[in-house]
C-alpha cells in the first residue's frame, strides 16, 4: 500500500534521508542519496529503498521502520513512536545482526539480508535492497500450473525448498540439547485462541467439537531439540533472485525453543498462500509436495518429532485463524461486507484447514511418543 504521508511531512522526510547518509557514513560507506522508491505502508512497517552515489560507485539500500499500524492510518507517519514500535524495530535489528554471523546458508544460496545501520531517531533499520521476486508468487503460479496443466514447465520450487530446509535446520543444530515438549502450555494457548473465536461469532457447534478433540493432548508427551526460534518465518518474507537464491527478509525476534516451533510456523504459512485469493472459495491448498521437500531435506540434518509437528500446526491455525479475525475486525467495512467475508469466505477455510490437520493427528493414535 503506497503513501504519500511522509513525504508531505517534508522536513522529516529530509532528516531521515540524512539520517540514512550519516548512519552508512560513520559506518565506511561515504555516499549522496540521489533516488529514492515509492513509500510502502503495511500493517507493521513503513518502507522505501534509497539508491545512493559515491567514490566506491553506486549501490542500493533498504529502509524500514517497524511500526504497529494495523489498517490505522494516523499511525501512517514517522511521528511518535510507541514502546510498541521500538520493541518491533529493535528485536529485528538484533536479530539480523546475529544472524548475520551465524546464519550458514551461502554455499546453498539461502541468505538472511544483511543489516547496515539502525536509526534509533527514527526507529529505522537499513539493510542491502534486494532485487528479487517473491518466493511465494512462483510457489502459488507453481503450484496452480501442475494443478491445471498436470505439471508445471521447470518448477525450481522443490529444490527451492529443499535448500531453506536445509539452511534452517543447519541454523537451528547450533543450538545443543534435547528439550521435553511443554505440551501443558500447548494446549493452554490453543485454548485461548478458541475463546477468542467463540467472542468474534464462530459456530460454537465447532469450536466445541476442536475444544473436545484437543483433550486428547492433554498426556501429549514428546522430546525435540533446542532451537533458536525465528518468529518472523513466513512464505510471504522470502525473495527468490535470478540465480534461484533465497533472501529471507524478516527474521522477527529470536527466541530460545525447539526446532517444530519454527518448522509448524513455516508449514503454515504455506498452507494458507492461497488467502486472500479468490481460489479460498473454491477451498484450494497448495500440493504437499513443495511442503515435503522442505521437511524432509530439514530432517535429514536434524531430524523431527511428528508429534510436536503435528500440534504445533493445529496450535498455528487456531492462531491464524484468530488473527484473520482480529484483522477483518479493524477493517472500515460495512458490516454486512464482514458479515458476508466471514461466513463464506474465512470460518469455512480454516475450519477446513483445522480438521483435516486434526484427523491427522488422531490417525496417528495422538501421537504421543517423539523422536
Amino acid at each position: 500500500m503506497a503513501s504519500n504521508t511522509l513525504r508531505n511531512n517534508r522536513e522529516m522526510y529530509d532528516d531521515l534521508l540524512s539520517s540514512v547518509e550519516a548512519t552508512l557514513a560513520a559506518g565506511g560507506q561515504h555516499r549522496r542519496i540521489i533516488e529514492c522508491g515509492p513509500i510502502e505502508v503495511n500493517c507493521f512497517s513503513i518502507c522505501f529503498w534509497a539508491k545512493l552515489m559515491g567514490p566506491a560507485g553506486m549501490n542500493e539500500v533498504y529502509v524500514k521502520i517497524p511500526k504497529v499500524i494495523f489498517y490505522d492510518k494516523e499511525k501512517e507517519t514517522l511521528g511518535a513512536l510507541s514502546g510498541d514500535d521500538i520493541k518491533l524495530a529493535v528485536d529485528e535489528h538484533e536479530s539480523l545482526v546475529y544472524l548475520s554471523r551465524h546464519w550458514d546458508g551461502d554455499d546453498i544460496g539461502v541468505t538472511f539480508v544483511k543489516p547496515l545501520g539502525f536509526i534509533r531517531e527514527f526507529n529505522a533499520i537499513i539493510t542491502e535492497r534486494v532485487i528479487a521476486e517473491h518466493f511465494f508468487r512462483r510457489y502459488r503460479n507453481s503450484d496452480l500450473s501442475r494443478r491445471l496443466l498436470g505439471r508445471a514447465k521447470t518448477d525450481s520450487v522443490p529444490e527451492a525448498m529443499s535448500r531453506l530446509g536445509e539452511a534452517l535446520a543447519r541454523f537451528h543444530k547450533k543450538s545443543s540439547g534435547r528439550v521435553l515438549g511443554d505440551s501443558e502450555r500447548i494446549l493452554e494457548k490453543m485454548q485461548g485462541y478458541v475463546l477468542d473465536l467463540r467472542r468474534y461469532g464462530v459456530d460454537s457447534a465447532y469450536l466445541d467439537d476442536v475444544a473436545e478433540r484437543l483433550n486428547g493432548c492433554e498426556d501429549l508427551s514428546f522430546t525435540s531439540r533446542r532451537a533458536l526460534n525465528l518468529k518472523g518465518l513466513d512464505i510471504r518474507q522470502i525473495f527468490i533472485d535470478e540465480q534461484s537464491g533465497l533472501h529471507l527478509l524478516d527474521p522477527g525476534k529470536l527466541k530460545d525453543g525447539y526446532r517444530e516451533v519454527d518448522l509448524a510456523r513455516f508449514v503454515v504459512t504455506c498452507r494458507i498462500l492461497y488467502w486472500g485469493s479468490a481460489a479460498i472459495l473454491f477451498r484450494i491448498s497448495p500440493n504437499a509436495r513443495y511442503e515435503a521437500s522442505f521437511l524432509k531435506a530439514y530432517a535429514r540434518v536434524n531430524g523431527i518429532s511428528e508429534a510436536a509437528l503435528g500440534i504445533l500446526i493445529v496450535k498455528e491455525f487456531l492462531k491464524h485463524w484468530r488473527m484473520a479475525h482480529a484483522s477483518l475486525s479493524r477493517r472500515r467495512w460495512p458490516r454486512a461486507q464482514k458479515v458476508f467475508l466471514k461466513k463464506l469466505y474465512l470460518d469455512p477455510f480454516y475450519q477446513q484447514q483445522l480438521s483435516v490437520e486434526l484427523s491427522k493427528w488422531e490417525a496417528a493414535g495422538g501421537l504421543r511418543t517423539g523422536h
